[in-house]
């Protein structure tokens, strides 16, 4: 029906048209109903722009719906962990004594990046004994949480305040001391809420003792907050913020004239002379952490009500040597805690690989910290003695797993970001779901020699000429992979690093088809 109006007003005209051939009641309601005149009548808004008009409403409904899908999970989309059974080894039986059942272990790619992973956690959460919790009330509280339906749990991003509150994190810092966005302000990672800084941990040593580092070779990327509520971290899970502690060894029980020298080491690279190098094995290859410092104090007491001990991501060969040599005494209460079943560890990327029996397949630029702080030793912790685990997976990276695989007789588990390697009561498995990405995989440092240019033509049949750090020899000790500094190779893509491994893996095919283990 056509407005109402006055025939007079002055947006409106009096039609003129002969309506006689209507009825009579037709004829009269038009003629003396007008209409709006030219584009501004109804009768043209409705015919020109009313599809239009309902189009773009659908269309905004659709997007709308499948952005708070996307957003909030539904419950419909939740289904059961995926779980890859992996036989890892009891730590009970290797070098470090449990009690048999094995710890309670979730070693992450890039921490609880999806609903299955922060699923994995809570599983670990539940099996913690009663009194794990500050009010002494765990029974009741894990009683209420396997009453809760898991999909309305996914659907709620696995927030769960009834389950966390009342439980202490404790997480290990050292890892990320040599990374320029750990200090460096003018990174432009130093204030991203979801990433750590000094600050933000604590730290202790002042600024101005890396200072003359910065933009020098410290180690690029980034470490995670755990205690964020963006993705990866456990912020957003109902943990109480006052329980979550960070501790760097280094920082409370190092020196700062020890402290300093650890990143000379570091931004040393190939410029050390050889008693340069003999100076620096000499300090760190002694050193452990006093006992009897306040500091190692501080740190048993938050060991002892920790109820997750967390490993931070950053530099492996770093975290080996803190973890397994320097500060191993300090710890060894922490530890037995966790293979009496009192707390669960976690890891993330290089605290994962720590963890694990190896560290040799991690990738970090400096093989002097291997040299030097290992004794070109790549053993981990070993809470999965017959597994290493190789997180941020590509494609890769078969080739220098099977290789280290055959050479150390452990399996490498290779876990894409959006997984991990979950173990608890002796049994070990990949949990959650992720893409493994194409991508180089870098170079491997779990080596004890290098290898020179005649190395090189000797294996590959190669005769190119190519550069070669100074004072490397041909040498190949049994039991370990090649290793391939940046001073050798131009990068990842170069196509000599892609000839060398395959004639490598051809000489091992050869050499353990004719029975000979070297």
């Amino acid at each position: 029906a056509l407005p109402i109006s006055q025939p007079n007003h002055p947006r409106h005209i009096t039609s003129t048209h002969d309506y006689s051939f209507l009825s009579p009641r037709g004829s009269a309601m038009l003629s003396a109903k007008p209409r709006r005149a030219g584009p501004q009548g109804y009768r043209w808004l409705r015919i020109r722009y009313w599809p239009w008009l309902l189009l773009i409403v659908c269309l905004a409904v659709i997007l709308s719906v499948s952005v708070a899908v996307s957003v909030e999970g539904s419950s419909e989309a939740w289904t059961p962990i995926p779980r890859k059974e992996i036989s890892c080894g009891n730590p009970g039986d290797g070098s470090l004594q449990g009690d048999g059942a094995g710890p309670m272990l979730l070693l992450t790619s890039n921490g609880l990046s999806n609903p299955w992973l922060k699923a994995s956690l809570r599983e670990l959460v539940l099996r913690l004994p009663d009194a794990a919790w500050a009010d002494g009330d765990g029974a009741a509280r894990k009683t209420k949480a396997q009453q809760r339906d898991v999909a309305q749990l996914a659907e709620s991003h696995f927030f769960e305040p009834d389950l966390y509150t009342g439980l202490d994190v404790l997480v290990l810092q050292d890892s990320c001391l040599l990374k320029d966005s750990f200090w460096n302000p003018a990174n432009p990672n130093f204030d991203v809420s979801s990433l750590i800084n000094h600050q933000k941990v604590g730290m202790r040593k002042q600024r101005k003792l890396v200072e003359p580092f910065f933009g020098n070779g410290l180690d690029g990327g980034t470490c995670a907050n755990w205690s964020s509520e963006e993705i990866g971290g456990i912020g957003a899970l109902g943990f109480d913020a006052h329980r979550f502690h960070d501790f760097s060894f280094l920082d409370r029980m190092l020196s700062d004239e020890v402290f300093t020298k650890l990143f000379e080491l570091q931004t040393s690279r190939w410029s050390l002379g050889q008693n340069e190098r003999d100076d620096f094995v000499k300090l760190f290859q002694g050193l452990s952490a006093d006992e009897s410092d306040s500091a190692a104090a501080e740190f048993a007491a938050l060991a002892e009500k920790a109820d997750l001990l967390i490993l931070n991501g950053g530099n492996s060969e770093l975290s080996a040597f803190v973890y397994g040599r320097f500060a191993a005494p300090v710890l060894k209460s922490a530890f037995s805690r966790l293979f009496a079943g009192e707390l669960v560890l976690m890891g993330r990327s290089a605290g994962s690989i720590v963890a694990s029996a190896d560290v040799g397949l991690s990738y970090e630029a400096n093989p002097l910290l291997l040299e030097v702080l290992l004794a070109n030793r790549t053993a981990g912790l070993g809470f999965t003695p017959d597994c290493i685990s190789r997180p941020h997976n590509v494609h890769s990276w078969a080739l220098p797993s099977a290789s280290y695989e055959q050479l150390t007789g452990l399996r490498v588990v290779r876990t894409n970001d959006g997984e991990a390697l979950q173990c608890r009561d002796g049994r070990c498995a990949i949990v959650g779901s992720g893409e493994t990405k194409p991508g180089p995989a870098h170079f491997l440092t779990g080596i004890e020699a290098y290898v020179s240019a005649d190395a090189y033509k000797s294996l590959t049949g190669d005769s190119l000429l190519l550069p070669c750090a100074p004072g490397n020899s041909a040498s190949l000790i049994g039991g370990h992979l090649l290793q391939t500094p940046r001073g050798f190779f131009t990068g990842p893509g170069d196509v000599r690093l892609i000839r060398l491994a395959n004639a490598f893996v051809a000489k091992l095919n050869s050499s353990f088809a004719a029975g000979d283990s070297k």
